[in-house]
């Protein structure tokens, strides 16, 4: 009787130790999950924050090309609002020296 409590008591150790052993073996596995998961997450971080920065870039880029051809509608504008007003005071000024002219020989 004395050696199959001596064997129970040996199974229990024996299965202690196995429970043990993969309680161990889990903890290992799951810090691996953990770790490798943090890893992708960083990965992911980085890869749409590369993105971002480059779609930012591109509408910086297209940002600039519009208000280049903005500027460039306004000083056209104002180049030909500048011409006419010119040509319109230069009209004046003929009419102005036509008229001072005939005054004086008249």
């Amino acid at each position: 009787m004395e050696a199959q409590g001596e064997q129970l008591l040996q199974n229990l150790v024996d299965r202690e130790q196995s429970l043990t052993a993969k309680v161990e073996e889990a903890k290992k596995q799951a810090t691996g999950l953990v770790d490798k998961a943090r890893a992708d997450a960083e990965a992911l971080l980085a890869k749409a924050r590369s993105a971002a920065e480059a779609r930012a870039e591109q509408l910086r880029a297209e940002a600039e090309a519009q208000a280049k051809v903005i500027r460039e509608e306004v000083v056209a504008a104002a180049k030909a609002e500048a011409e006419a007003t010119s040509a319109k005071a230069q009209g004046a000024r003929d009419a102005a020296v036509k008229l001072v002219l005939e005054r004086i020989l008249s």
